[in-house]
């Protein structure tokens, strides 16, 4: 009996530790969520270590200091589900981080393991060809402008902590993202000649983009690591290096935010806008209310 009810004081526990997260952390392959998970640790003194729950494929835990999920989906246009499932087991989530690793257009810019962060998430998912075969935007463009940016995105290319041996250097730009497997250069050439200046592309960015706006949620970032180039050589020996690198760099720009920077207290985002200005009109008017009964009684 005990030890029935211990376990359900821990089921109960960690049930109001998932109404108190407000960070996702989203991955895809094995590379990217073990990854992630080196730098989880358990919700609290009752755990060993980040557990999951409530799904397989949910774990809970704190991350650099916060209250986080982390999860693994499927790659592509399928991850819009696993982050509606995790929405529903986490209420409260605000931010969407998707950690793990992407392809660079420049091998002579950025070298494997390097980081990269989105300040622009371009939604290729739908594309035109004009006549010439060149790629035309259909999608959305959205300039990732919330904490989350202020956070990741530095002012000038910034080295990262050394990762599994190698140091990295974090660049923030536009990212192209399709669900397409890139491994193609004349078709990454077009993509990038269709977007000037962009530093990487990946899968699942902008199915996210669009949940994260038809949700209203605070925002989404990308954090991924270089792996390839996508030039016809993708390959995954450098996943795990790369995606090493996007969680600790995740993790060391993350861990000295106060929770209030996230909104992790009574008010959120657009939320808190509202709120604030309404708290003080209402206190504006019960004053004059008390001032006018006052008077009338003079």
């Amino acid at each position: 009996m005990p030890d029935e009810d211990t376990e359900k004081d821990k089921i109960a526990e960690l049930s109001r530790f998932c109404k108190e997260i407000v960070i996702i952390l989203q991955t895809v392959n094995k590379n990217e969520y073990q990854a992630v998970l080196t730098f989880m640790r358990p919700p609290s003194d009752s755990f060993a270590k980040a557990v999951i729950f409530p799904e397989p494929n949910m774990v809970v835990g704190k991350f650099a200091n916060k209250k986080v999920a982390l999860i693994r989906t499927k790659p592509g246009p399928e991850v819009r589900k696993f982050i509606e499932d995790a929405i529903k087991e986490y209420p409260n989530a605000r931010y969407v981080l998707v950690v793990g690793v992407c392809y660079a257009f420049d091998s002579n810019k950025f070298k494997l393991a390097d980081v990269l962060v989105s300040d622009t998430i371009i939604d290729n998912m739908i594309v035109k060809y004009n006549g010439q075969g060149e790629i035309g935007d259909r999608g959305q463009t959205v300039h990732v402008v919330h904490d989350l940016t202020k956070i990741f995105c530095m002012d000038e290319d910034t080295d990262c902590p050394a990762s599994a041996g190698r140091s990295s250097t974090m660049y923030s730009g536009t990212f192209c993202c399709n669900n397409v497997l890139m491994n193609d250069k004349v078709m990454r050439d077009k993509y990038l000649r269709a977007h000037p200046g962009a530093i990487g592309g990946e899968m699942e960015g902008g199915e996210l983009l669009k949940f994260v706006l038809d949700n209203k949620l605070e925002g989404v970032i990308i954090i991924k690591g270089v792996a390839d180039y996508a030039d016809g050589t993708k390959a995954k020996d450098w996943q795990f290096t790369a995606a090493m690198a996007a969680a600790s760099y995740t993790e060391s720009r993350l861990i000295n935010v106060p929770a209030d920077k996230l909104c992790l207290g009574k008010y959120s985002g657009y939320y808190a806008l509202l709120c604030v200005p309404l708290q003080c009109t209402l206190w504006i008017y019960m004053y004059i209310v008390i001032f006018h009964t006052i008077i009338r009684h003079i």
